[in-house]
């Protein structure tokens, strides 16, 4: 079975908006924390014995997830999404 046509032009889109920073992964603006839209958050990045937030990782609209280390640090519960 072939994709629909247009499938990969929209493909070639959606990537060259995300490399140019025109599309944000993990754009703050397309979901909600308590309510409100996430403005800034620390995340736990050195890994320190603590676990102790230490980086600033909003930026410009985006939760900057990877920029700082290799490993995951988005730990958030977002509006709309159950917990088990």
């Amino acid at each position: 079975m072939l994709p629909p046509p247009g499938t990969q032009e929209k493909l070639d889109d959606v990537k060259a908006k995300l490399i140019n920073g025109e599309i944000k992964v993990f754009d703050t603006a397309t979901f909600t924390v308590k309510g409100e839209t996430l403005t800034t958050y620390k995340a736990d990045v050195d890994s320190d014995a603590a676990f102790e937030k230490d980086t600033e990782v909003v930026a410009n609209g985006e939760f900057q997830e990877s920029k700082f280390r290799s490993a995951p640090y988005f730990d958030i519960d977002i509006d709309g999404i159950t917990i088990k």
